[in-house]
């Protein structure tokens, strides 16, 4: 589970938009250069026309108008859950709770964004404020499975890459789509 989206939230695979997204992933297909700056949006603008442009073919804006609030509200939902993960490192790294917390009357109202900020616990999320020992305990057990996990599927990317790029060297050819798979043992002829 991401921890900077709610889990009912399917994102760009909403199946509202299934043939749209298969259309957009086409046209990113077609446009993508071979290689660009990974700050370069440019390209992409030519996507964003015909995308504009097959939205308002649509008779209804109502559900393009409800999913881009929708995604606005749960990318601010995620910048929150960042919030308190970042609360949380910042004791790490100091040992100590955030200047003002717990002096004064008004230290609830002034550390608010804080202790509203949600942490994401198994299929729950737990206001800051709200959560108990346990609640922290099943979180950090939690991010370290998830970080296991990312770890793993890094690995296995490396590794991959690792592997074809020596099947390139041993055909001796520079790209991947001059690549051709050697016929396997005993396969068709």
């Amino acid at each position: 589970m991401a921890h900077d989206e709610p889990d009912e939230y399917l994102g760009d695979e909403s199946p509202e938009f299934k043939e749209l997204n298969d259309l957009i992933d086409n046209w990113l297909a077609d446009e993508r250069p071979e290689r660009y700056d990974s700050g370069d949006k440019e390209w992409m603008e030519t996507v964003v026309k015909r995308t504009a442009d097959s939205l308002e073919e649509q008779p209804d804006y109502t559900q393009v108008f409800l999913d881009a609030a929708r995604r606005r509200v749960y990318q601010r939902e995620g910048t929150a859950t960042r919030r308190a993960n970042k609360f949380l490192r910042d004791i790490a790294r100091t040992g100590q709770m955030p200047l003002g917390w717990g002096e004064g009357d008004a230290w609830k109202a002034v550390l608010r964004d804080i202790l509203s900020a949600p942490l994401s616990i198994e299929r729950s999320r737990v206001r800051l404020a709200a959560a108990a020992p346990a609640d922290l305990e099943a979180w950090e057990l939690e991010n370290a499975r998830e970080e296991d996990k990312r770890r793993l599927a890094q690995i296995e990317a490396r590794s991959g890459a690792r592997l074809l790029g020596d099947w390139l060297r041993q055909q001796g050819v520079q790209r991947v789509d001059d690549f051709r798979p050697p016929m396997a043992q005993g396969g068709d002829k």
